[in-house]
């Protein structure tokens, strides 16, 4: 397709960023991995724009995550932290919380990983469903009936 051919290279190098940016948060010190992404964000050539980027984007992602609640099979809760951790990136005090949270969930996240993980996949996938429809049914209780 000779008509992308401009586009392609855009969505490469944005697919890098993001596994470059993944792998950053991963060697960061648990803690400190959201701050001292902010911080290289903040020392990065226009740090200005990109954080009313981030801030702006995060917010809008957060806002579609918390509107497609009640949409079943959309991973509203993954949405928001991905904006969670978008906006983070634009704000300190976001980081900060962001780290302080990490802290507490570690340990309860890791014992639901190490369960989750050797779960066969039809097993993974019924919890799916039934997350889904357990949401679901709350959203239409709470704001429905």
């Amino acid at each position: 397709s000779l008509m992308c051919y401009g586009r392609e290279p855009r969505i490469i190098d944005m697919l890098q960023q993001l596994k470059q940016t993944w792998r950053e948060l991963k060697r960061s010190r648990p803690g400190y991995r959201f701050q001292e992404l902010y911080q290289r964000r903040q020392r990065s050539r226009r740090a200005g724009a990109k954080r009313v980027f981030f801030i702006g984007g995060g917010l809008l992602i957060i806002a579609a995550g918390v509107a497609s609640f009640p949409v079943p099979g959309v991973p509203s809760e993954l949405v928001i932290v991905m904006g969670l951790a978008i906006f983070a990136q634009g704000s300190m005090l976001a980081a900060r919380v962001l780290d302080w949270i990490e802290l507490r969930l570690r340990g309860p996240f890791l014992w639901a990983w190490s369960i989750w993980k050797p779960l066969p996949g039809w097993a993974k996938i019924l919890i799916g469903v039934l997350w889904t429809a357990l949401l679901t049914m709350a959203w239409i209780w709470l704001f429905i009936v």
